[in-house]
């Protein structure tokens, strides 16, 4: 039993022993990098540099197209909105026949949207001359229409014409002609916003 144990052992001991390696110091290098490796830098692993805005002083509309208006939001409205955005962000428009910095892009957008609002619903309790009561009240549903007015602005490097800004926003509008003209100077306001201050 001791010689069977043994012989057993023994071969597995022998099925343990590492294999021989097939990696050897004699293996191929790798072949020299071309000459031009050192000075040809492959600039598309590199995030972009940042954009200077301080270098944009002035505008004029893309494409010579004056944006329309929608519904009551007239183009001469929208237009004169649009350039006292951009004045409060120090952009002026062109003058004469000099080149622009930058090329305007924008649009408005007006939508109704229905409100629903559920009935509302109160109680009471009091004392009365009759005894104590109590009782509740229901409202009816209360629908209204909203008007949603939507701005946005694109503006593009004049001299590469890429895309170098877009903002929007969206405000509820009211009915009445100044609260429209309010609106609207407003939501100019709040999609410059974002743009880069000096």
């Amino acid at each position: 039993m001791k010689m069977l144990f043994s012989l057993a052992a023994c071969l597995l001991l022998a099925a343990c022993q590492p294999a021989a390696n097939p990696y050897t110091s004699e293996s191929t290098p790798y072949p020299p990098a071309p000459a031009a490796a050192a000075s040809n830098v492959d600039r598309s692993s590199y995030p972009p540099p940042q954009r200077d805005f301080a270098l944009y002083h002035s505008w004029a509309w893309r494409n010579a197209e004056v944006p329309a208006g929608s519904g009551w939001a007239s183009s001469q409205l929208f237009t004169d909105s649009i350039s006292a955005g951009l004045d409060r962000r120090g952009l002026r428009p062109v003058q004469g026949q000099a080149e622009p910095d930058l090329l305007v892009s924008a649009r408005v957008l007006t939508r109704e949207v229905e409100i629903h609002q559920p009935p509302e619903v109160g109680g009471f309790y009091g004392h009365g001359p009759y005894g104590d009561g109590y009782g509740v009240g229901v409202g009816g549903a209360i629908n209204s229409t909203q008007q949603i007015l939507g701005v946005q602005i694109d503006l593009f490097d004049a001299r590469s014409g890429q895309l170098v800004w877009t903002g929007s926003a969206a405000l509820v509008s009211g009915y009445s002609d100044d609260r429209q003209a309010e609106t609207l100077r407003e939501t100019v306001a709040r999609a410059m916003q974002s743009y880069p201050a000096d």
